[in-house]
Parts: C-alpha cells; structure tokens; sequence
C-alpha cells in the first residue's frame, strides 16, 4: 500500500516536470518565432523601399552636378539594402535551425505538445521562407547595380559633352575680338569722312589791298 503511493506519487511528480518543461518551451517558442517573423517583414519593407526610390526614378533635364547627388543617393540605399538582405538571412538562418529541432522533437515524440511545436515553428519557417523567395526573385541588388551601371554611364557621357562644347568654343574667341576691333576702325573712319567741311569765309577787297600794303611796308 505504502509502496504504491510513493510509486504513484514519483509518477505523478515526474509527469508534472514534463508538463512544466512543455509548457515552458511553449511560451519562449512562439515569441521567438513572432520576433524573428516580425523583423523578417520589416527587413522586406526596408528593402523594397529602398529599391522602389531607385526603380521607379525617372531621368529628367538633370545637370552633371544633379546626377551625381543622385549617384551617390543610388550608392546609399545599395548599402541600406545589402545590410537589411543580411539581417533577413540571419532571421532565415535561426527559424531554420528551430524547424529542425522542432520537426526531430516531433519524431521522437509523438505526443500532442511536440506536434504542437513543429505546428507553429513550422508556420513561421515558411513565412519566412516565403519572404526570402521573394526578395530573391527580385533580384533586388543585380537591378540596382544596372541602374547605377546606367547612370554612371550618363555622368561620363554629359561630362564628355561638356568638355568637347569648351573645345569648341575656346578657339572662336580671339577671332570674334579681333572683327570686333575692325568694325571699331572701320566706323572711326566712317565718321572721318562724314564730318562737314567748314568753309574760310571770303575777305572784302579793301582788306586785301591793306593786307598787301602792309606787307610791303
């Protein structure tokens, strides 16, 4: 009798850690899998706007010096977006490890709780998962590259539009000051030749022979 109540007392104990360690494993799990799929959905969010200001730019009557603000915009969200794909495989990289856990638990443990478990890893796993596959498909980063590839390009063609506009601009210069030293010339002689000529008015005849008198005097 005594003995049957401390075997069914050890039973009842031993059950009641398992139950325990159940449901304690069952309330770190499905924060650990709301976390890391809330922060995988945040990462796709931060990539894809980040790829939308680039995709969706459209090319204007832009200068050399707007370009290249625009360049180096391009560059920056390239680096946001390399940073945010990373951390996304770091969350696919840690659900995949408590889905193999999770699915090894369940085969040794047929049991109600550890299916439980592979239930809810695994819905987070493919969420996740899905996220990924999405982000992929994109091929965010190789379409960022082209557009930059692009543009790039565009600085170099308008600079080198620039420089052969100087080139040919530069040699016309003296030319156009020296026709513009002869035409100066030419209306200084032009105003020469059209000033009246102002006529010596005629003496009397008695006034020449005075003059003449006085000269021989």
């Amino acid at each position: 009798m005594g003995s049957q109540v401390v075997t069914y007392t050890e039973a009842s104990f031993l059950n009641q850690q398992k139950v325990e360690a159940t449901l304690s494993t069952a309330m770190v799990f499905p924060k650990a899998i709301e976390k890391l799929t809330g922060e995988a959905k945040q990462h796709r969010e931060a990539i894809f706007n980040h790829y939308n200001v680039i995709n969706r730019a459209v090319n204007g009557n832009e200068t050399v010096a707007e370009l290249e603000d625009k360049l180096v915009t391009w560059k920056q969200s390239r680096e946001a977006i390399t940073v945010e794909i990373t951390a996304l495989q770091t969350n696919y990289t840690e659900i995949d490890s408590y889905y193999n856990k999770a699915v090894e638990d369940a085969k040794k443990n047929k049991e109600g709780s550890a299916q439980e478990v592979l239930k809810y890893v695994q819905t987070g796993f493919t969420e996740i998962q899905s996220i990924c596959s999405e982000v992929d498909k994109q091929a965010v980063l190789q379409k960022i590259d082209e557009r930059i590839g692009a543009l790039e390009k565009q600085i170099n063609e308008e600079k080198q539009k620039q420089a052969n506009n100087v080139q040919n601009i530069s040699p016309v210069q003296p030319s156009k000051q020296g026709e513009k030293k002869q035409e100066n010339h030419t209306n200084e002689e032009q105003l020469k030749e059209n000033q009246p000529i102002t006529a010596v008015p005629a003496q009397p005849e008695g006034n020449k022979e005075e003059a003449a008198a006085e000269t021989k005097q």
